[in-house]
């Protein structure tokens, strides 16, 4: 199953905004399931950060589509500064993800592995 994180940058008084108009958005996505969206409070501010799954790979390459073509994307309305949309891959040993409360707190860590070609 394929994962989207999506970063939305903007100033920090209209993440509310962003983050409002970022879910009429969401919610006219024909593919894709929201599992989180956060708001950064450490590292780099002035972010909303979703997160979702997709069926297949081609269902995330329409809903990347749509918001490459929109003249909107997000609903962004000239205060989102800028978009940044990252693709990941499942662990097959894992369990999906799922949404719920976790806490009040959460970490995004992203690690990535580098395969040495063979010789």
């Amino acid at each position: 199953m394929p994962y989207e994180l999506t970063y939305l940058s903007g100033g920090l008084l209209k993440l509310l905004e962003i983050d409002n108009n970022a879910q009429h958005w969401l919610a006219g996505a024909a593919s894709g399931h929201v599992l989180g969206r956060w708001r950064t409070d450490i590292g780099l501010l002035g972010r909303i950060v979703i997160l979702r799954d997709f069926e297949n790979t081609e269902d995330l390459l329409d809903e990347r589509r749509r918001a490459l073509l929109s003249s909107n994307p997000f609903n962004g309305n000239g205060i989102v500064e800028e978009i940044s949309q990252e693709s990941y891959q499942d662990f097959e040993f894992l369990p999906p993800a799922v949404p719920g409360v976790y806490g009040g707190v959460y970490e995004i860590r992203i690690h990535t592995a580098y395969i040495r070609p063979k010789e």
